[in-house]
């Protein structure tokens, strides 16, 4: 494993806390230490316009997270990798990779890099499995789906709710089953219809922190999954007369 210099790590977390010009003016000075600073290469690619030279930057972002762990790494961490800190800014560069794959229209690149992620990182430190159940609901890949969904069982957040919900509705239409899914992650989170129907406008970036039942996840969820909801036939009808109806019943109380 190689190390890169502390003073390039230092120039990191003093970017982490500033933004524009000077952000990314700490990030060209630590890449002039090290060429090997992942971090580095993210913070250039977010600054970026220009979608071609963001993805350079960022797959060479993912070349030196790769020359500094070393090929003994990868054999011998996968499982726990996020545990190894060294770990971390190359997989965050592949996670920035991924997300812009994605936004370009790369979908099935982006699938096999989150993918990959939660093979070396099971326990997801980064969120990756929500990235992938969005994408997979994009293609239309239910069994891929599926197979994520029983894999994170436990995960109670809105997207896990919702992608379920919209699952069993895509295959199964206005069932019972379909029904009790859409209920329970309305009850997680019931802030995700106003958005996704349109009756609360939506910020035009994701907020900077979130907490799951509130509002900051339901526009996380929302600017990343309304498109699959109006890309699936009746969805949002269902969801509306669902809304309707809850609403309905909570006045007869």
């Amino acid at each position: 494993m190689r190390a890169v210099p502390e003073e390039a790590y230092e120039l990191i977390l003093q970017a982490s806390e500033t933004s524009g010009k000077k952000r990314t003016s700490l990030a060209l000075h630590a890449l002039s230490i090290s060429k090997d600073c992942a971090d580095a290469y993210v913070i250039l690619a977010d600054a970026e316009q220009d979608n071609a030279e963001a993805l350079r930057l960022l797959e060479e972002g993912v070349r030196a997270g790769e020359r500094v762990l070393g090929k003994r790494v990868f054999r011998e961490c996968v499982g726990d990798f996020w545990l190894v800190f060294e770990t971390r800014p190359y997989m965050r560069a592949r996670f920035a990779l991924a997300l812009l794959l994605r936004d370009i229209g790369e979908r099935d690149r982006a699938i096999d890099i989150f993918t990959d992620l939660l093979r070396l990182n099971p326990n997801d430190n980064q969120g990756a499995r929500y990235e992938l159940a969005t994408c997979f609901l994009e293609k239309g890949d239910h069994a891929a789906l599926e197979g994520l969904l029983e894999e994170y069982e436990n995960d109670g957040s809105a997207v896990w709710l919702y992608s379920r919900a919209l699952l069993k509705f895509r295959q199964e239409g206005k069932s019972m089953e379909a029904e009790v899914c859409l209920r329970e992650a309305i009850e997680e989170n019931p802030f995700v219809p106003r958005y996704l129907l349109g009756k609360k406008d939506l910020p035009a970036r994701h907020p900077d922190c979130m907490s799951r039942g509130e509002r900051s996840e339901a526009i996380v969820y929302t600017l990343d999954n309304r498109r699959v909801w109006k890309e699936t036939p009746g969805a949002l009808g269902w969801l509306g007369a669902m809304v309707s109806s809850r609403s309905r019943k909570g006045k007869r109380r």
